[in-house]
């Protein structure tokens, strides 16, 4: 008897305990704000990433934005160095297993950026090259299980060929009421199958099958 009546005791301070710590872990957490006040080069972020290193990255209107804790170092073009970032508006932000940042922009396609060179590589739409990059306005970037880069477009998705450095580019051949902006990729993510799931503008929720380069519209 006075064991069970010790363990029928010892259970509801346990758990009055257990509550009282949750909920004073929960009344701590905190906000702290980065703004151009602090740094930021723009108080418009669009995408946030972070690197193996730790560095937070900030895709802001107003250029690329690496933060370690303490400081936050700007990345703009600069008009006369072609390695610089090719545009200002980031909206895509997306780290590979080599540590590699790739930034897509507005108007100036994808930046490639190598941490140690601390220098960016261009990777922009050309007409007299039918493997380059789709469309020069990116929307998203997404590196699936095999560390392959898929880039979203307003003009499709691209899959990054490393080796060539080429783009594949696959359209989204699925009708829909408007015909309008159904092949911009605002965001995807991958499932434990390898299907990549797209987020489009005017057709919906996207599966895309990368063996078979099949779509399916959910």
């Amino acid at each position: 008897m006075t064991a069970g009546f010790r363990f029928t005791f010892i259970v509801p301070v346990f758990l009055i305990l257990t509550g009282a710590s949750l909920f004073s872990q929960t009344s701590d957490i905190r906000f702290d704000h980065l703004t151009i006040n602090d740094g930021l080069s723009n108080n418009h972020v669009l995408c946030i990433g972070q690197d193996s290193l730790g560095f937070i990255w900030f895709g802001t209107q107003d250029g690329l934005n690496r933060y370690d804790g303490k400081q936050i170092v700007v990345f703009r073009n600069d008009p006369k160095d072609s390695a610089s970032l090719s545009a200002d508006v980031i909206r895509a932000i997306a780290v590979d297993s080599s540590g590699i940042i790739w930034a897509g922009t507005r108007g100036g396609g994808v930046c490639r950026f190598d941490p140690t060179a601390e220098n960016f590589i261009r990777y922009l739409s050309s007409e007299d090259n039918l493997k380059s990059l789709s469309s020069n306005y990116v929307q998203s970037i997404y590196i699936d299980s095999f560390n392959r880069v898929w880039i979203g477009t307003d003009n499709g998705l691209n899959l990054y060929e490393p080796h060539s450095e080429n783009f594949t580019h696959y359209l989204i051949d699925i009708k829909n009421e408007l015909e309008i902006g159904k092949n911009i990729v605002w965001t995807m993510c991958e499932d434990n199958q390898g299907h990549l799931w797209l987020g489009t503008d005017g057709c919906g929720l996207i599966r895309f099958d990368p063996l078979t380069g099949d779509y399916m519209q959910l």
